[in-house]
């Protein structure tokens, strides 16, 4: 009887932490919707704000969202140059993020021209949020892990980590065999 209850309760707990982990992916997903929601809102302000000023009083601040593989994502400020006479922003210089999960505005503003203060200020506000939110959830997550491999001895994991298609492409479909026969 004892055997069969710890099973149940195994069973309960890695039904729980995938519960868990589906909710964090979810949260995940909806942070890096609004994240590129402000990215975008501070591209069109940018281009708005350039229109009718000199090419030294546009500003050369870029902002980007890089979505990583383990289902999270980054938002990095940058300094970028563009490309020939097109309006293709790229990347020239990584600007270092601060503490708390914020850059500092007196860096991103260096060399940049008064008007960009206000957008700045406003987008990286809103972004330093969501990097806390962020945070917090991979605490969430990576305790959940810990919790689940104590429990159960194996890692629950989100259901888009356990797609079986996804496992097939981790794994060499053929490895040649090195022995002589």
């Amino acid at each position: 009887m004892r055997v069969t209850e710890q099973f149940t309760i195994t069973q309960r707990d890695h039904a729980d932490t995938q519960a868990l982990f589906n909710w964090v992916t979810g949260s995940f997903l909806e942070l890096e919707s609004m994240a590129q929601s402000q990215v975008d809102g501070y591209w069109e302000q940018l281009r708005a704000g350039r229109i009718g000023r000199k090419l030294k009083e546009r500003g050369t601040l870029g902002l980007r969202l890089r979505s990583r593989a383990n289902g999270s994502f980054s938002v990095e400020w940058y300094e970028c140059g563009f490309l020939g006479n097109s309006n293709k922003p790229i990347a020239r210089k990584h600007i270092r993020k601060g503490k708390n999960n914020r850059y500092p505005i007196k860096s991103l503003m260096q060399g940049q021209p008064e008007w960009l203060l206000s957008i700045v200020s406003e987008t990286e506000f809103l972004l330093a949020e969501i990097r806390k939110r962020q945070a917090l959830l991979v605490n969430i997550r990576d305790a959940g892990t810990i919790y689940a491999k104590a429990v159960g001895g194996r890692s629950a994991r989100p259901l888009a980590e356990t797609d079986p298609s996804e496992e097939m492409l981790r794994k060499p479909a053929y490895k040649p065999s090195t022995s002589k026969t």
